[in-house]
């Protein structure tokens, strides 16, 4: 639970600052089971956009998030 809380102020403060600086967008490679985590966020993934990294044997996408347009306050 403790790494849940960590990981969601450090995305969460990440976030803020680079909406500060006025960076437009932010993206990632996340696995496939953290999906829910970084959509709580606001990213999304493109349909397709899946593969598995060589050597991982874990899914991952490509996913994304525009700072212009989320609405998570500064």
């Amino acid at each position: 639970m403790y790494l849940r809380v960590l990981g969601s102020a450090v995305t969460a403060e990440a976030i803020r600052r680079l909406k500060a600086t006025n960076t437009i967008l932010l993206w990632a490679n996340a696995r496939d089971s953290a999906s829910r985590f970084y959509e709580r966020f606001g990213f999304t993934s493109a349909p397709g956009s899946g593969y598995t990294p060589p050597g991982t044997g874990r899914p991952h996408r490509l996913i994304e998030l525009d700072l212009v347009q989320s609405s998570m306050r500064v």
